[in-house]
């Protein structure tokens, strides 16, 4: 005798495995898709914010438009007496970091050689007029013979001195705002590696005083670079 199965367990089998997949590969899909959006999301911000920074930094325009140390002049400064015996007058001026070529000792008597002209100390020791002089540009120290000892009267000095420290000014004519640092001499300013000086779009501002040790006739190479990574460079001959 035949039996005949009333159980529907076969007949449901492949329709809930069918169900259970289209779930699975939807949940699956679903989770393949969002992540995908936000993948996608991430890069277009990432791609857009590249874009951005490229755009500002072929947009920075600048330069380093004045450099100069500041300078002072000394006039009258007693430096000896002249007694009819004395041709040799040495010592040390009142200020230090002299102006190449600017000294010049006079004597105060209208008979005195070269017709009271004095002497003027060039940068290399020898003067163009009546005797001979050394003149140290960076402690003011000086040795001056005259060919004749001035009669009488008050030896004096004119000179012109550094009084820094180094000022530098970058105009930064572009569209953008900057931020910036300077290079002298192979040290850095700011020196701090966070600290940058910011300078807006169209403006010129003054960078902050570095306190630069120099010599008359120094030839300084200055760099001004930016955060973006561009440059601007610049040569000054100290006075």
């Amino acid at each position: 005798m035949r039996v005949e199965s009333t159980s529907r367990s076969k007949a449901f089998s492949p329709v809930i495995s069918v169900v259970i997949i289209s779930a699975v590969v939807l949940a699956v899909g679903g989770a393949i898709w969002a992540f995908s959006q936000g993948a996608m999301t991430i890069t277009a911000e990432d791609y857009a914010e590249a874009v951005i920074n490229m755009t500002d930094t072929i947009s920075e325009r600048f330069i380093i438009e004045m450099v100069w140390y500041g300078f002072d002049s000394a006039t009258d400064e007693d430096v000896g007496t002249g007694n009819g015996e004395l041709k040799t007058f040495s010592g040390v001026l009142d200020h230090d970091l002299l102006v190449s070529g600017t000294l010049a000792i006079d004597e105060a008597v209208e008979d005195f050689t070269d017709d009271g002209a004095g002497v003027l100390v060039s940068s290399l020791g020898t003067p163009p007029l009546g005797g001979n002089g050394e003149i140290n540009y960076i402690t003011g120290g000086y040795s001056v013979t005259f060919l004749n000892a001035p009669a009488g009267g008050s030896i004096t000095a004119d000179y012109k001195y550094i009084t820094g420290p180094l000022d530098i000014w970058i105009f930064n004519y572009g569209t953008v705002d900057i931020e910036v640092k300077v290079q002298v001499k192979d040290t850095t300013y700011p020196a701090a590696e966070d600290d940058w000086f910011e300078i807006p779009a169209e403006d010129m501002k003054p960078f902050p005083s570095i306190p630069l040790d120099v010599i008359s006739k120094e030839e300084l190479n200055i760099k001004a670079y930016t955060k973006r990574g561009n440059n601007a460079y610049y040569k000054y001959v100290v006075p």
